[in-house]
């Protein structure tokens, strides 16, 4: 049953949302130290009271729009009354950088909402939503913009969409912009407290007590300040002279290039009346009366138009919404951060959102990883140890062509996964996993990997079993987005899991890598991470070449797909390896007579209980074991669902086959390049020096053993694992992107936004980075878990064809879909 009410009872239920407003926000702390307006915080409410009612019995109410719309003209008509030209020319050079940084960040914003849009398969117009029309704009255009979209672009809820966008966007922006506020308002001096004296000085208008009928300005904010009739009725005269030009303007503008939204040229008939009235003819423009009007309008269209939305035509776009303004978080952090110098208080307080969301999900996750290790080392006979001679023999006969010309080599397949593997996380992910957990970090590394191996095993065959292949370009895709979506049968954890991916693989630890090397180049020959520093209008411009340099190196190989990547990958991630290999051995060599106190620290200092959280998981973990899941995971990323997608690439007669060479490389990343890392560390003894941390430590800890070149070979041999991580992760990113939209357009911007985050991380600082890291890899590892333990089932049949084939001697164990009619309604059949 729906209830329909007049112009007049819609606007008795809006002061009624107001008086609620009011109520709420000066009861609720959250509320008033956010500045969240009266009539938001009251419409929410009684949208979420009709959404209650709606879902319990049916009950609706349809508002009317007569006074709405007046409303919302007469507020932006108050706003182009208020732009004084005489004020902003004296704002100089400086306020024309401060409208150029922020007309560019307006396009940031709606790149950000229209790619991601596009991207999730939803109207891009939803993007310009989550876009600077709400998060720039806030909640006035989020009204007046999401009427135009519903009414002529058919977007239905459009209204409540954009008012729950702008109500994210005033949180979020006081989250950001206050620490970031008080830094530069201190740093520079900006607002110091005025006398009484300063204030009376700054005006000639005189001062009246509350008796008085004199107008007092708006500018004295410790006055009495009254509105008398006389200018009451100008004011309204001038909205008056507003409304008629906007209306008269909408009417002839119509059908030209010059059509506009009403409420635009309202807000320009303002600025013309205000100026062309103050600045020629010498009017007196009364400013608190403007903006009485202006604030009273707006808390009235704002109640009315939350008062008629209906949130239950909102559930399928709320996941796309948390996706889109997520990212916008993202965004607007980075943007903030863009000048090194405001790094320091900005990465502080992100730093402590991250750790806050860190903490329960780590003290979780380490429990998990570990059970789900234990559980598929013992469901498969611990297959790392009965088939791990096997898995050398696969790899090594791998290496012959495929036999598919648009699939990969499984032995391509393992180097790309090596190159996303073996990166910083080998040796900066080391190098913090000691100073911070101790020598026992090592241990539980080991751990990780041995249990990992068997999780690396499940869920790179799970990917070759339910793999794709792309009707464009004939390649094979696949990783757990698919096997989630062909496996489970459930596509939208599928899209949640590979955004999840995207923005850890394609975006996170390519900033982690790109963070590694400028810090690596800068410690070993002076290269400093913002070498080129400049002034503009009075602010300080920092510019990275280093970072510059990746961006392209890495244009040039991301452009080329898949195949090409492989190619580098298979080029130059053997010879790497081998040579870090070689001067780890040459250390352990000259060093035989501490390798056993080495093992004995080790293998001792991991059960020496220090607790890593307050948690109950947390108590339950020491620090040393935290440390070492945690950068055993971000190095070997046994169970986190990335590996899988190289590995649905390749062509293979049997998905074991590739399981196992997965597995070889969880066992390659950390039993042999992360215990080389560790054993240069360790035999240095410098991770007590609390003044080095990440690749500075393996870098010092190197030069000690082996001279001054070791700066130079660290940083040449960090640059080739971090750069062949960026591109391996990339391959890991473009799979799911395509999996989400196989587009060509977004491919494109999808590639633009990882050459961003390769630039951007070479200037951020390093906790923040791999805490941010931390966060990512842990939603996503936790998805894939889950998923590969309901297809428990799947590879157990797999794993039981396998060995019954070698059993009978078959060299080369085939998969034959036939012999497995349980698949048939999940499997592709031409893979």
């Amino acid at each position: 049953m729906e209830f329909t009410f007049n112009a007049f009872y819609t606007l008795i239920a809006a002061v009624i949302v107001l008086l609620l407003g009011r109520f709420l926000v000066n009861k609720i702390g959250f509320l008033k130290r956010y500045n969240i307006p009266e009539p938001v915080a009251g419409g929410l409410v009684a949208a979420i009271i009709s959404l209650v009612v709606h879902s319990l019995w049916g009950y609706s109410i349809t508002t009317s729009s007569e006074l709405q719309t007046s409303f919302m003209l007469i507020f932006f008509a108050s706003i182009g009354l208020s732009a004084n030209f005489a004020k902003l020319r004296e704002g100089g050079i400086g306020l024309i950088i401060f409208l150029m940084a922020v007309a560019s960040f307006i396009v940031v914003q709606n790149f950000v909402g229209i790619s991601l849009a596009t991207l999730l398969g939803i109207d891009p117009l939803i993007g310009l939503i989550a876009g600077s029309i709400t998060l720039t704009g806030g909640h006035g255009t989020a009204g007046a913009w999401g009427e135009i979209l519903e009414v002529k672009h058919g977007i239905q809820g459009a209204l409540a969409l954009g008012m729950a966008s702008a109500t994210f966007g005033l949180i979020i922006g006081g989250l950001i912009g206050g620490p970031l506020a008080k830094l530069l308002i201190n740093r520079y001096q900006l607002a110091t407290p005025r006398t009484n004296e300063q204030i009376e000085k700054s005006d000639n208008t005189p001062l009246t007590d509350i008796n008085s009928t004199e107008y007092v300005p708006f500018e004295y904010p410790h006055r009495v300040r009254l509105i008398t009739a006389d200018n009451a009725i100008t004011t309204l005269g001038l909205f008056a002279g507003c409304l008629a030009f906007a209306d008269f303007m909408t009417g002839h503008m119509k059908g030209t290039m010059l059509e506009l939204p009403t409420f635009v040229w309202a807000l320009a008939g303002g600025v013309i009346l205000r100026n062309v009235l103050e600045g020629i003819f010498k009017v007196q423009i009364f400013d608190r009366a403007i903006d009485v009007f202006g604030n009273a309008s707006l808390s009235l269209y704002l109640a009315m138009a939350l008062l008629s939305l209906k949130l239950w035509q909102l559930a399928d776009l709320a996941g796309p919404l948390v996706v889109i303004l997520g990212a916008q978080t993202i965004t607007m952090g980075l943007y903030a951060a863009f000048d090194i110098e405001m790094n320091d208080q900005l990465n502080e307080t992100l730093l402590g959102w991250v750790n806050t969301l860190n903490g329960p999900l780590w003290d979780f996750l380490v429990i998990f990883l570990v059970a789900v290790g234990v559980f598929y080392t013992l469901i498969t006979g611990a297959v790392q140890v009965r088939l791990f001679l096997h898995s050398i023999k696969v790899m090594k006969s791998s290496r012959k062509e495929c036999d598919d010309d648009h699939g990969i080599t499984p032995f391509q397949a393992f180097v790309t996964g090596l190159a996303s593997r073996v990166g910083v996380g080998n040796v900066a992910g080391v190098a913090i996993a000691i100073a911070i957990g101790g020598p026992g970090a090592v241990f539980w590394m080991w751990v990780t990997a041995f249990l990992g191996m068997s999780s690396a095993f499940v869920e790179s065959s799970l990917a070759q079993l339910f793999k794709v292949r792309d009707q464009e370009n004939k390649q094979f895709r696949g990783g757990p987005a698919y096997y989630i979506t062909q496996g489970l049968k459930q596509k939208w954890l599928g899209v949640v899991f590979a955004v999840a991916l995207i923005s850890t693989y394609g975006f996170v630890f390519n900033a982690v890598q790109a963070n590694a090397i400028t810090g690596a180049t800068a410690h070993a020959w002076g290269w400093d991470k913002a070498n080129l520093a400049f002034e503009l209008g009075g602010i300080h411009i920092v510019v990275s070449w280093v970072g510059l340099g990746l961006v392209l190196l890495t244009a040039m190989i991301i452009f080329g797909g898949i195949k090409r990547i492989a190619k580098v990958a298979e080029s130059f991630v053997p010879l790497m390896a081998l040579l870090y290999l070689a001067v780890a051995l040459y250390i352990a060599v000259i060093n035989y007579a501490i390798l056993p106190d080495i093992f004995q620290l080790i293998f001792s200092k991991a059960f020496e209980f220090e607790a890593a959280a307050g948690g109950f998981f947390g108590a339950m973990v020491s620090m040393a074991m935290m440390m070492g899941i945690k950068r055993g995971l971000f190095s070997n990323e046994a169970g986190m669902g990335s590996a899988p997608n190289a590995a649905a690439a390749s062509d293979v007669k049997h998905p074991v086959n590739q399981g196992l060479v997965q597995m070889l490389g969880v066992f390659v990343d950390t039993f042999v390049v992360c215990s080389c890392t560790a054993i240069i560390i360790l035999a240095s003894g410098l991770y007590h020096d609390a003044g080095f941390e990440g690749v500075a430590l393996t870098q010092m800890a190197l030069e000690s053993q082996i001279g001054s070149w070791g700066d130079d070979f660290l940083a040449t041999i960090l640059f080739m694992f971090a750069f062949s991580s960026v591109i391996g992760n990339y391959a890991y990113a473009e799979g799911n992107v395509q999996f989400i939209n196989n587009n060509a357009k977004v491919m494109f911007v999808f590639r633009i936004f990882v050459l961003i985050m390769v630039y951007l991380g070479s200037v951020m600082s390093v906790p923040l980075i791999w805490n941010t890291a931390d966060l990512f890899m842990g939603i996503m590892a936790t998805i894939n878990l889950f998923a590969i333990l309901l297809l428990t089932p799947f590879l157990l049949m797999l794993l039981k064809d396998y060995l019954a084939q070698l059993k009978q001697g078959v060299k080369e164990p085939v998969f034959k879909l036939d012999n497995h009619p349980k698949f048939k309604d999940k499997v592709k059949s031409d893979i």
